[in-house]
């Protein structure tokens, strides 16, 4: 048996997918097996898996049934006692499987490890660096809740325990944001470690989920902020125990955010274009924020209060409804 399995769901990912195997197969010094799930792709996918004649690559079939269930039967798959997440279109750098198993060798309390990473484009270009800083459970907790700034966890870069993940349930069917998700169910039992290396090379292109369902990956992430603060106030898991509450509340943050969340994803996208030179797309965004009135946005402080207002919004809802329920019996 393995000690790491490396889980890459995939659903046509033809054009970087090579690249990205041969990042995983030509690690060293760790025991390891590649678990790709094929999400019912199409184009080329197949073949080059069909291709590769290492022993240590696994492919398992999955009838597009999106990247929530691919995960959850990729894990059922694992046979490492860790699980190493990867994406199609990133790259492996030396030594990252290597690593973060010796941490968590080292380190029995540590559930799930993660590191920095250097952000690429569709060729490759790119030397922003998202870091992965070394925190407390309670910046864990801040940043993730939007409540102070700080790097994210970047879900391709992470390692974890394979019984810590089954032990929650594995992933849960959000929209989007199913990482987001995870984090904050965990961030009170887990303990997490940051790695400050640069591990691997995370793509953004055009053709990424998160650039494609921009609006939803907001809209789930506060939707996740909201389901902790409601599991912290009241004790209820809307996900498991109300999910028609969750179904009304992210109707309801949904109707609150089409003014504002278009405004948000495009102060983002003027950053991210900023940062890696692309002035024309930069420019259009900026328009847009401009005239939507949302200049507060391009700053990393007022996106975070924007999101913060939509979880207050999301849970007066939500206190709202357990006062009328009250009154009606």
């Amino acid at each position: 048996m393995p000690r790491i399995s490396v889980l890459m769901p995939v659903r046509n990912g033809e054009e970087f997918l090579q690249e990205a195997l041969d990042s995983v197969l030509s690690q060293q010094g760790a025991d390891f097996e590649c678990l790709v799930v094929d999400d019912g792709s199409t184009d080329r996918t197949p073949a080059i898996l069909a291709a590769c004649q290492d022993h240590r690559l696994r492919v398992v079939h999955n009838l597009d049934h999106g990247l929530v269930n691919a995960l959850n039967f990729g894990l059922a798959q694992a046979r490492g006692e860790y699980i190493a997440r990867m994406d199609a279109d990133d790259v492996c750098l030396p030594g990252r499987l290597a690593r973060q198993a010796a941490v968590l060798d080292g380190a029995p309390h540590v559930a799930m490890v993660h590191t920095a990473v250097r952000v690429i484009d569709s060729h490759g270009q790119g030397s922003r660096v998202v870091a992965a800083n070394p925190a407390t459970a309670d910046a864990y907790r801040a940043v993730l809740l939007d409540e102070q700034p700080g790097s994210p966890i970047i879900h391709p870069t992470v390692m974890v325990r394979r019984k810590s993940l089954v032990g929650v349930g594995g992933y849960r069917h959000s929209p989007a944001c199913e990482d987001h998700e995870l984090w904050l169910r965990v961030v009170d039992s887990w303990t997490f470690r940051a790695l400050p290396e640069v591990l691997l090379l995370y793509r953004q292109h055009l053709g990424g989920v998160s650039r494609i369902n921009s609006a939803q990956q907001a809209i789930s992430h506060v939707m996740n902020c909201v389901a902790y603060r409601i599991r912290q106030l009241y004790g209820v898991d809307l996900f498991e125990d109300d999910p028609v509450a969750y179904a009304t509340l992210r109707q309801r943050l949904g109707d609150h955010a089409n003014r504002v969340m278009p405004l948000v994803v495009a102060a983002q996208a003027a950053r991210r274009h900023v940062k890696q030179g692309r002035w024309w797309p930069a420019a259009q965004c900026l328009f847009t924020v401009m005239r939507g009135g949302g200049l507060a946005l391009l700053t990393d402080r007022g996106a975070r209060r924007a999101l913060l207002r939509l979880q207050e919004r999301a849970l007066a809802d939500y206190a709202a409804g357990l006062v009328s329920s009250a009154r009606q019996e």
